[in-house]
């Protein structure tokens, strides 16, 4: 191989693709191609990022804190006293999804219509 070195390697190659126009054509595409798919895999990361942020922020937003007046019994083992706080996480078949705030058990499954009687909780503060 002599000193030549990788100028004989780079010869070799470019005979086997089909010569140097091919070769500096194929190492062009290449290069097109990585720096499209990075960016493209950048652009990815930075919107999923921001998404997740975004949803993040709309979800604290949703998760309003209601506080309970009157005392009652939800079933299932949940019954809230004045001064209780829970918020609501979604809506599940007739009733909704609570958290009682400082409540290890949570989320517990309750009656929307209870819920509307007993607490500071509107219709309109349901989700659908």
């Amino acid at each position: 191989m002599g000193n030549l070195g990788m100028y004989q390697h780079m010869v070799v190659l470019a005979k086997k693709v089909g010569g140097p126009l091919v070769l500096g054509g194929l190492v062009a595409l290449g290069g097109w191609a990585v720096g499209r798919g990075g960016e493209a895999g950048g652009k990815g990361v930075f919107h999923a990022v921001r998404r997740r942020k975004e949803s993040k922020s709309r979800t604290t937003e949703a998760l309003r804190i209601f506080v309970v007046a009157n005392a009652a019994e939800c079933g299932g083992g949940l019954t809230l006293e004045p001064g209780d706080r829970f918020r609501i996480l979604g809506s599940v078949e007739d009733g909704v999804l609570i958290e009682r705030i400082g409540d290890d058990a949570s989320p517990y499954v309750v009656s929307v219509d209870l819920l509307i009687e007993i607490s500071d909780l509107t219709a309109a503060d349901v989700p659908e």
